[in-house]
């Protein structure tokens, strides 16, 4: 059995596009190919609300997309 884990290599917020991106790669301590995934997530929010409101958004969509992308790689 392969000794492996998943590395977020880069987080990018941008809320002027209501985004973050990540990019995600699994690390597999074996030959073969590296599965990696770079990813957007949208996510909406008001002007009105302040900056700790949006990065919660961010951060609540960002968690969301990353159980469904751990669930993915691991049936890699």
């Amino acid at each position: 059995m392969a000794n492996e884990r998943l590395i977020i290599s880069s987080f990018t917020f941008d809320p002027t596009n209501q985004s973050a991106n990540l990019n995600i790669y699994k690390e597999v301590h074996t030959v073969g190919v590296v599965p990696s995934l770079n990813i957007n997530v949208p996510f909406a929010f008001d002007q009105a609300e302040t900056v700790a409101e949006v990065q919660r958004h961010a951060a609540t969509a960002v968690i969301k997309l990353l159980r469904e992308v751990i669930e993915t790689l691991e049936k890699q």
